[in-house]
């Protein structure tokens, strides 16, 4: 039986070329120098062969997949919201990010298909991404290496595609989760796995990311629930050990960076949130659909001007 063309260039992309366009991204991710150049490349040489190699007998399998459709329905959902808030104008630029996420989780499920031994390491190879991206932040991070004991540790360098602290406190989150795992699973190396989790911790500490701490903390109070009857009581106690140690590292010698963390000011979040309270009990429509994204709602009136939120 003859294979066509276009058949067997699909088949090609998905035992092959979507390997390399997964590294492909992690390398635009961790060491891209221009974030806005990151993105277009993605989209261009990434997501969009991702998107039109999708096949049916792909998108049968697909449907399969509890997780994807979740995804799916939350894509509707923002979709709609952005059709809601009657922000059309804005619409070509969502529904990009949204096909550049698909472009992302089709690449994903081709390599789970064609490579599966491949599929098992993408956490390996993400930590070692993350890992080289670290030091390279940590070499530029002056206020790190200051003498003086009297000055803050501030979080005054980024690098790839995050151009916020705050976006570098939510990957060493998601790398601190990933080694986490890592050190429970069969045949792992769990001293090295404990020390490189210890390792993104004190890095997730030291950039004041109090959304990265808590993308971590729920990380592991879910990672704990799930997998409570196949972890040893020792390994547990000693991660439990070293977390503490980190905390109390900090209290005691970096009690500014420790204090800062907690009496940070909110940004105005509190406002935000009683507006949002407010506007659900106006309207019994609205508190299930939302107000969606760009309207007039998502604004408040904060310190005498407007602050916009979603």
């Amino acid at each position: 039986m003859q294979t066509s063309p276009v058949a067997w260039f699909r088949e090609t992309f998905y035992s092959r070329w979507s390997w390399w366009l997964l590294l492909l991204t992690f390398a635009l991710t961790f060491f891209s120098p221009d974030r806005g150049a990151a993105g277009k490349l993605y989209r261009l040489f990434i997501a969009l062969p991702a998107l039109l190699m999708l096949s049916a007998p792909m998108i049968t399998g697909l449907k399969e997949i509890k997780s994807v459709r979740w995804l799916a329905l939350l894509s509707l959902y923002f979709l709609l919201s952005i059709f809601w808030s009657g922000e059309m104008d804005s619409f070509d630029n969502h529904l990009l990010r949204i096909l550049s996420v698909w472009g992302f989780v089709l690449l994903l499920y081709y390599i789970s298909l064609y490579r599966p031994e491949m599929f098992a390491r993408i956490d390996l190879v993400m930590v070692g991404f993350g890992l080289v991206w670290l030091l390279i932040i940590i070499s530029n991070w002056d206020s790190l290496w200051e003498s003086s004991h009297h000055h803050k540790i501030m979080m005054d360098v980024t690098y790839g595609v995050f151009s916020r602290p705050r976006q570098v406190g939510w990957m060493l989150a998601i790398l601190s989760l990933l080694s986490l795992q890592r050190m429970f699973s069969k045949d792992s190396r769990f001293l090295l796995w404990i020390i490189l989790t210890m390792v993104f911790i004190v890095a997730l500490f030291l950039t004041q990311s109090r959304g990265g701490l808590l993308v971590f903390f729920v990380g592991v109070f879910v990672f704990f629930i799930i997998n409570n009857g196949r972890m040893h009581r020792r390994s547990v106690a000693l991660l439990c050990v070293g977390l503490l140690s980190v905390i109390g590292f900090f209290y005691n010698f970096y009690s500014d960076l420790f204090a800062s963390l907690l009496t940070r000011g909110a940004s105005g979040r509190f406002i935000i949130w009683q507006n949002w309270y407010d506007l659900w009990q106006g309207d019994v429509i609205k508190l299930f659909f939302g107000h969606g994204f760009g309207a007039v709602s998502t604004e408040n009136m904060l310190y005498g001007r407007l602050m916009p939120h979603y």
